[in-house]
């Protein structure tokens, strides 16, 4: 089995996205979606999840990290309405189904960067 990990990071107050809610879902080759998992961050920020398919098969996932609704739990009611991308949406395509992608985030407001390693 592969496994997916992150660790989300809070550009806003520097600090871990605990609590971030994340989902994960698979792409057929005609776009079809189906739910993998779906989990809230731990305390650091981390989630780590195996994942099972062939490198043959059906290997396109997405990933979606809930940023404005983490930012309006963080902010508060003067934050609603400020966010013009929702989520922060990181599609993947994986080779290898017995290696581990980690795929750290860092979520503001207004800006997102990822980026991902073995």
């Amino acid at each position: 089995m592969a496994t997916i990990s992150s660790h989300v990071l809070d550009a806003v107050h520097g600090c871990s996205a605990s609590g971030i809610r994340v989902l994960c879902h698979r792409l057929s080759e005609d776009q079809k979606s189906e739910q993998v998992f779906e989990v809230k961050a731990n305390e650091e920020g981390r989630i780590v999840e195996e994942i099972d398919f062939t490198s043959s098969g059906e290997n396109t996932f997405e990933l979606v990290f809930f940023s404005d609704e983490y930012f309006r739990e963080k902010l508060g009611e003067s934050y609603a309405g400020r966010q013009i991308v929702p989520e922060v949406v990181i599609r993947l395509v994986l080779p290898d189904p017995e290696i581990r992608y980690h795929v750290p985030v860092i979520i503001g407001p207004h800006s997102n960067t990822f980026w991902w390693s073995e």
